[in-house]
């Protein structure tokens, strides 16, 4: 049983109609944006897309977090909350490096594909001999006057 089979069961919606998931900041996602796909390239972005968004949402919440942990530290000056500061300091720093090499992961794995590497294996040049080397003596001219 798919997804949104299921969904449709346990919601009574039919499965024709839009599945849409609300955010924290009232954007609308469609399911199928996190759906995996059997593709590798569609699962690379996918993937990409499901855990960029999961950082970030965990990234923001941490900010508003540290500010509110920042204020009770100041007005208590306990020791203690100035250590569990410095902890979620930490960890919205190791959250952002995280969101960056998972853009660098995506680059690497995107850049990885045979697609773009254009090997010639065979060349044939359809020409005399005074043409090629009239070519060859124009490309050391070029040279030279670099």
């Amino acid at each position: 049983m798919t997804f949104k089979k299921r969904m449709s069961d346990t919601l009574g919606i039919p499965i024709d109609a839009e599945f849409v998931e609300e955010t924290q900041e009232n954007q609308l996602v469609t399911v199928d944006e996190l759906d995996l796909v059997n593709s590798d390239d569609a699962t690379v972005d996918s993937d990409y897309v499901y855990a960029r968004k999961n950082l970030r949402e965990l990234i923001e919440r941490g900010m508003s977090d540290l500010e509110e942990i920042a204020n009770i530290a100041r007005s208590s000056e306990n020791p203690r909350a100035f250590e569990v500061m410095n902890g979620i300091l930490k960890t919205m720093m190791d959250a952002n490096k995280d969101l960056l090499e998972l853009a660098k992961s995506k680059k690497e794995l995107k850049g990885s594909t045979p697609k773009d590497v254009k090997t010639v294996n065979n060349n044939l040049i359809v020409a005399s001999t005074a043409k090629i080397q009239q070519m060859i003596e124009n490309l050391e001219n070029d040279e030279s006057n670099r």
